[in-house]
C-alpha cells in the first residue's frame, strides 16, 4: 500500500466555489446568484412573518375562538409539522436537490396563503359561533401548510446559501444575512402600526384581519423569489 496521501475528490478552492452564475441584479461581481436571492427571499420573508404572525395572529385567533386554548393550538400548528417533518424533509433534499425543495416551498406558499386568507375573510364576515369555528379550523390547516412551507424550504435554503458562499467569504455574507432578516423583522411591525394608527388603533377583527392580509400578500412575494433557485 503506498504511504502517499490519496488526492482529494475537489481542490478546496472548488469544493466551496460558487455553484451558480453571479445574481444579474448585485453590482459585486463574486456574489453568488443564489446567495443574492437568499438575501431577497430572507428580507421578503421576514418582512412578512413579522406582519402578520405573533400578536397580530393571536390577537385574531383569539376574537376569532374566544379562547387562549384554541390560540395555543394554531400557534403550535406549524412547529408540530416541521417537528415530524424535519427529518424525512431533509432526506429528500440530499437526494434529490435543495433547489427543488426551495422551489417546492414557493409553489405551496400561495396555497397556505390562499387558505389563511380565506379563513381570515370568512371568520369576519359571519357571526354566528358554528361559523366562526370553522374558519379558526380552516386557519389551523393554512397554519399546518405553513409549517409544510418552512419546512420544505427554510433548511434546504440555509444548506444551499452555505454551499454557494466561496472560502473566506462566510463571515461577512452571514453578517449581511443577519443585518437583512433583522431589518425584515423591523419593518413588519412598522406597517402593523401604520395601518392600526390609520384604522383609529383599533384591535377589532376587520383592523386584525386587514393587517394579517398585508402580510399574506408579502409572503406571495417571497414566493416568487423561491422560485428562481
Amino acid at each position: 500500500m503506498s504511504s502517499q496521501a490519496a488526492a482529494p475528490l475537489l481542490a478546496p478552492a472548488e469544493v466551496a466555489a460558487p455553484r451558480s452564475k453571479n445574481f444579474p441584479l448585485w453590482p459585486l461581481r463574486h456574489v453568488n446568484h443564489n446567495v443574492g436571492l437568499v438575501w431577497f427571499a430572507v428580507v421578503v420573508e421576514c418582512l412578512a412573518m413579522s406582519c402578520w404572525s405573533g400578536t397580530v395572529l393571536n390577537a385574531f385567533l383569539y376574537e376569532l375562538s374566544g379562547s387562549n386554548y384554541f390560540v395555543g393550538l394554531v400557534s403550535g400548528a406549524m412547529g408540530l409539522v416541521q417537528l415530524i417533518g424535519a427529518y424525512p424533509i431533509g432526506w429528500l433534499a440530499d437526494k434529490h436537490g435543495k433547489a427543488q425543495f426551495v422551489k417546492l416551498g414557493g409553489v405551496l406558499t400561495p396555497l397556505a396563503v390562499g387558505v389563511c386568507s380565506y379563513a381570515a375573510v370568512y371568520g369576519v364576515g359571519h357571526d354566528a359561533p358554528s361559523q366562526r369555528m370553522g374558519s379558526f379550523w380552516m386557519m389551523f390547516g393554512g397554519m399546518c401548510l405553513f409549517g409544510l412551507v418552512f419546512l420544505s424550504a427554510a433548511g434546504p435554503l440555509q444548506s444551499l446559501y452555505a454551499d454557494s458562499i466561496a472560502t473566506g467569504e462566510r463571515s461577512w455574507c452571514y453578517a449581511v444575512l443577519n443585518i437583512l432578516a433583522q431589518v425584515g423583522s423591523a419593518g413588519g411591525p412598522v406597517v402593523a402600526i401604520v395601518m392600526f394608527a390609520v384604522k383609529g388603533n383599533q384591535w377589532d377583527l376587520p383592523s386584525l384581519r386587514d393587517v394579517f392580509l398585508v402580510g399574506m400578500g408579502i409572503e406571495l412575494l417571497c414566493a416568487a423569489f423561491m422560485l428562481f433557485f
